[in-house]
């Protein structure tokens, strides 16, 4: 989930951010109608009113899913906001009490310029890693993607 993981350095622009990040950040699992697990993913929230985004390809054939955030709290997903299947991305709504988003980026990063990630990590703080933009493009009219 590169171009989501993106999308939180874009936001801060600084390793420091990392530990306000650990809120906002969960695990997606994600259930078949017999109840099995069908897939685990992460993502993260982007208002607080629980709109969040994650990878779409978790949610194939799934009939049911869940997040579970930083203090380990289980929440259902309720409904789908978007997907896009090319870009594998899905913004859907989490029935979670007082979730934190993390806050959209206020400059546009390009091609060549250095950006911080956080890998999720459930059991440990994550180290943020430096990456370089290769890729921008224009998603559903003024999102950008990046890669």
């Amino acid at each position: 989930m590169m171009g989501a993981a993106l999308l939180c350095g874009l936001a801060f622009g600084q390793p420091s951010w990392t530990k306000k990040a650990a809120k906002s950040v969960f695990s997606v699992k994600t259930f078949s109608k017999d109840g099995s697990l069908l897939a685990e993913t992460n993502g993260f929230f982007v208002a607080d009113d629980g709109a969040a985004v994650s990878n779409y390809s978790p949610f194939r054939g799934a009939t049911k899913a869940v997040v579970i955030d930083d203090k380990g709290k289980e929440a259902p997903v309720d409904f789908f906001l978007g997907a896009n299947d090319m870009y594998d991305v899905a913004k859907f709504h989490v029935a979670a009490k007082r979730p934190v988003p993390l806050p959209l980026a206020t400059t546009e990063s390009g091609v060549g310029k250095t950006v911080w990630l956080l890998p999720y990590s459930a059991k440990k703080a994550a180290q943020p890693v430096a990456a370089v933009v290769k890729k921008v493009e224009k998603v559903e009219g003024d999102h950008l993607y990046y890669t």
